[in-house]
């Protein structure tokens, strides 16, 4: 059956209609999605910050491509949040609004997110942008500056779940002065370290029998207790000792720790093994990490490892580094900048006892034992990582793949962002096919021209 021009535009014009209203209620429906962020103006951030809750907020530019990635992250974290029942508030704060205002929060970029928790104390989030890493990151950023123990099971619980705590024993009585040196001091260390007190009574049967008197502040590590022997009044002996000591002998490199590391003057050398993923290295940063603890060079460098995706910026654009590149062993001097590459593999392969073993990847610990020595010695050229050579490497480092995705996700975040955009978006895309099938459907519109040229002349008057 062929269709005359009438029918065509009746056709379309109903597709168009039924496309209108489907985009509209689909705007409607992503609109009445339960928002639990708090907009936040110049204003109300005040008085929100003076409240009694734990604010996590999010400071944005409008026209930040981050800053809008991250938007339908931080709607679902403060969606989650809600659902626990949590005290932990989210909120956003537009950055174009008050920018001096900002500029006192400590903003320097965008997104910048910052932690407020209800007793004053502030900092600012460096990790991965995901829902799951915000509401680990919250969970530890809003407990207790110092854990207070009561009993020898906590003590043996509290030393065995971290590589490295700090513990200080309560003295017969306190003047005060001691005890906030140790919460000021925790309280700059609350991103990356676990401090406690206890009363010296409850140390027997545990790690610390013997080895702790009280009044003292110890580190312990694997059960090896240090013990300060410095002015417990004096805040930056304090502080300095125990920055300089919070780190194990091999520890995760994020952009927490790396913060943290480098704010410290004359830090080691970083020895950093990039993997790809951790699930998928597990055994091998094991060994790793008993590699560090045995190593006699761990008291000249720093050992730590890296996940790509967590500091692609770092790992893929300064280093050079491709995925499919990995493990990779870099030494980087955070002093200078400069880092040196390990050009050989730090993998070595453990060939199967039997035809029904797989191989097993192990450390090469020998060639990497090897090369730090040379570094150490002067003997690796070093690399700069703001050097034209290697800016070209980071950029086509980046690929097709990678572009083509990012861009996807761009256009999917008109979804959340601008629903009305979106959907109008995807009308026009469907109806534009919906055209085209139609059209497509005869040979071609002249057919429909020349039928109607046919009815016109049956219908002409006949000339005699």
């Amino acid at each position: 059956m062929k269709l005359n021009t009438s029918q065509i535009r009746q056709s379309l014009f109903s597709a168009i209609v039924f496309l209108s209203i489907a985009a509209l209620l689909l705007c409607t429906i992503a609109d009445a999605e339960n928002n639990a962020v708090h907009t936040l103006s110049p204003k109300t951030l005040d008085a929100a910050l003076s409240d009694d809750s734990h604010w996590l907020i999010n400071y944005y530019a409008p026209w930040c491509g981050h800053c809008n990635r991250l938007k339908p992250v931080w709607k679902d974290l403060a969606a989650t949040l809600d659902r626990m029942n949590s005290k932990i508030r989210v909120g956003m704060f537009d950055c174009t609004s008050d920018r001096d205002l900002c500029t006192k929060q400590g903003v320097v970029g965008y997104p910048a997110i910052r932690i407020y928790r209800h007793d004053g104390l502030n900092y600012t989030y460096l990790g991965v942008r995901t829902v799951d890493a915000l509401l680990q990151y919250s969970a530890f950023m809003t407990r207790d500056v110092i854990t207070h123990l009561t009993s020898a099971d906590e003590v043996r619980d509290a030393l065995a779940s971290r590589d490295v705590v700090f513990v200080r024993i309560l003295p017969v009585e306190d003047n005060g002065a001691a005890a906030k040196t140790y919460w000021n001091v925790a309280a700059s260390l609350l991103p990356t370290v676990m401090c406690y007190d206890m009363p010296f009574e409850i140390s027997s049967t545990t790690p610390l029998e013997g080895k702790i008197s009280r009044g003292q502040i110890v580190r312990v590590s694997n059960e090896q207790v240090t013990v300060f022997m410095g002015n417990m009044h004096d805040s930056d002996e304090v502080s300095k000792w125990m920055q300089t000591r919070q780190w194990h002998t091999s520890f995760e490199l994020t952009r927490e720790t790396a913060k943290s590391y480098t704010s410290v003057e004359n830090v080691k050398p970083l020895v950093i093994l990039t993997i790809s993923d951790a699930s998928s290295s597990e055994t091998f940063v094991t060994q790793y990490k008993q590699f560090a603890k045995q190593s006699p060079l761990n008291n000249k460098i720093q050992f730590t490892w890296l996940e790509y995706e967590k500091l692609p910026g770092l790992a893929g654009g300064v280093w050079s580094l491709k995925p499919s590149e990995l493990p990779v062993v870099i030494v980087h001097n955070a002093t200078t900048s400069q880092f040196y590459r390990m050009t050989s593999s730090p993998t070595i392969i453990n060939p199967p006892e039997s035809d029904m073993i797989t191989s097993e990847v192990l450390l090469d610990e020998n060639t990497l034992t090897h090369f730090i020595e040379e570094v150490l010695a002067g003997k690796v050229d070093a690399t700069d990582p703001h050097s034209l050579k290697n800016i070209i490497l980071g950029i086509s480092a980046e690929s097709l793949t990678t572009i083509i995705s990012r861009s996807y996700s761009s256009f999917m975040l008109l979804r959340e962002e601008a629903p009305l955009v979106f959907y109008s978006t995807v009308v026009c895309i469907v109806g534009v096919a919906l055209v085209f099938f139609i059209v497509s459907r005869e040979p071609s519109l002249d057919n429909f021209s020349e039928d109607n040229k046919g009815e016109r002349d049956r219908n002409k008057p006949q000339q005699k």
